[in-house]
């Protein structure tokens, strides 16, 4: 039969009565338990201090007298509560209860703030998020916290999050181009994962490329509609292009829980002798090995090396 040690206080049972509903229903609740160890101390302390010389009138009996601690117990106790609920307060910058509550009475989102330091960056830099409104700091992935909008749909690394902000020329309401019927993504230029969010390349160094002295930037016409835009030129005698594998840090994050269409525009100088070499690596960690790729066919995984898809270029 196992004997359990009774619980002792410095103040005797006065100050460990039977748990109440009454209490657990007072805003003190929240923050302590009803006999808290700092409740205890503060409640003893100034317990002992009335006991002594110079408060309450010498005629009381003081010492020994369950009595006068009965009732001037229950006081202090009453008071320690009230003083350690009051201190709170001081903290409210590192309580995440009186956090929680500052922040969302001025509208803000607290979701995915959960140390101290995003804690007290938020608290003293509200005002700052205030201005964050209307830009896209709201997606920011840097700095103390994540954006607001980013914290508000509890963004995760590895979800799939395309903010794919329309371009001023496609926010009106046109049927069959840009309205709520419309379901097309033609005109979202950033809708795609990509290395750049343009019409075209604009910035070699954004790319992962495969013997980069033999690629440069020109202009060329669009055959569709005969705009200009920057493309990327391929030339020499070997293999050149973009290839992830020479700079893992480049690689592009994907959901492996979705399906992806790549697509791509190419433009040959001539009919004879060109093919495209194309492939996939994929990657559970920039540090890791590629995975073995497939082909999905007739419901049946065909596993390719990469590059040996090869595609002839016609015109």
């Amino acid at each position: 039969m196992e004997v359990k040690q009774k619980k002792e206080n410095p103040c005797g049972g006065l100050f460990l009565p039977q748990s109440t509903p009454i209490y657990d229903n007072l805003p003190f609740s929240r923050f302590f338990e009803e006999n808290d160890k700092e409740v205890i101390r503060w409640a003893e302390n100034v317990l002992e201090k009335l006991e002594g010389r110079g408060i309450l009138p010498t005629f009381l009996k003081k010492k020994e007298n369950e009595d006068f601690r009965a009732f001037w117990g229950t006081i202090t106790h009453i008071f320690a509560l009230i003083v350690l609920y009051a201190r709170q307060y001081k903290k409210i910058d590192t309580n995440q209860i009186l956090f929680e509550m500052f922040i969302q009475n001025r509208g803000l989102v607290t979701n995915m703030v959960d140390s101290q330091e995003q804690m007290k960056y938020l608290f003293y830099n509200y005002l700052e998020e205030y201005s964050k409104r209307g830009r896209l700091d709201i997606i920011s992935k840097e700095g103390e916290i994540l954006g607001e909008l980013l914290r508000l749909i509890r963004y995760n690394s590895l979800d799939e999050f395309i903010f794919a902000l329309l371009r001023p020329e496609a926010t009106g309401w046109a049927m069959g181009h840009s309205s709520p019927t419309c379901d097309r993504t033609n005109t979202v230029m950033n809708v795609s994962k990509a290395y750049e969010y343009t019409k075209g390349v604009e910035d070699l160094n954004n790319y992962p490329l495969l013997i980069p002295e033999s690629i440069s930037i020109t202009q060329d016409e669009n055959g569709d509609n005969g705009e200009i835009f920057n493309a990327m030129t391929f030339f020499g005698n070997q293999a050149v292009g973009i290839d992830g594998r020479v700079d893992l840090d480049k690689l592009i994050i994907i959901d492996p829980n979705l399906s992806y269409e790549i697509s791509l525009q190419v433009k040959v100088s001539a009919t004879d002798n060109e093919n495209l070499k194309f492939g996939v690596a994929g990657y559970e960690t920039v540090d890791g090995e590629p995975l073995s790729m497939g082909i999905l066919e007739n419901g049946q995984i065909t596993e390719v090396p990469f590059g040996s898809m090869k595609t002839n270029i016609w015109i």
